[in-house]
């Protein structure tokens, strides 16, 4: 019978905690249920969040930063082949002219990157303009 004493209910009355306080703790778990009617995108030019600095973060396209990306690899790996065209074969006017335009391209985004990386607006903002002029 002593364990008959402890019930569910004599252990609901002599906790600490009372039974609402509890039920919260437990719907706090609980989700809502997703509907397919919700916009869940910001708005075109609508700020997603903003970080440390106080600086608003809009919202850019998936494919932004990886065309960037697949364009300097792409100069970057045809710069290898075009290096040693002319070491091998001799020089070729169309080799020398790829040349000519791969290169200065790749360092134009190679400097762009130094920059952006390095000399960012928010720390130095009069070196970054002046070394963004440069550049330009």
């Amino acid at each position: 019978m002593a364990s008959r004493a402890l019930t569910t209910s004599t252990l609901r009355h002599c906790s600490l905690v009372g039974p609402s306080i509890r039920l919260g703790a437990i719907r706090s778990f609980q989700t809502g249920r997703v509907t397919s009617l919700k916009n869940t995108k910001p708005a075109q030019g609508e700020a997603v969040a903003k970080n440390a600095d106080g600086l608003t973060i809009h919202a850019v396209s998936r494919s932004h930063g990886s065309m960037h990306w697949n364009i300097e690899r792409a100069l970057s790996a045809s710069l290898i082949p075009l290096t040693f065209y002319p070491l091998i074969y001799g020089a070729h006017p169309i080799v020398d002219y790829s040349l000519g335009v791969i290169i200065p391209a790749h360092c134009h985004i190679g400097f762009q990157a130094i920059i952006t990386d390095y000399l960012p607006h928010r720390k130095t903002p009069v070196l970054n303009v002046a070394t963004t002029w440069a550049l330009r």
